[in-house]
């Protein structure tokens, strides 16, 4: 969940960690774990970069590209 909440402040991203779970988190955790999930995450990205870059028309939120 702390990863997924990432996107906010490192001081927001701890607060509302220790607010749902009761446990405060340490900020250099959260930094270790978004790591290892980008790590773990690259050979999915590059599966799904080269099955887009195989098809003629992409979708991208609603609009298609041609090319």
């Amino acid at each position: 969940m702390a990863v997924l909440l990432n996107v906010q402040t490192a001081a927001e991203n701890t607060a509302i960690v220790c607010d749902c779970f009761s446990c405060p988190i340490n900020e250099s955790s959260v930094y270790s774990a978004s790591l290892q999930c980008y790590k773990d995450l690259d050979e999915s990205e590059q599966i799904i970069k080269s099955k887009v870059a195989q098809n003629n028309v992409v979708h991208v939120d609603g609009n298609r590209l041609m090319g």
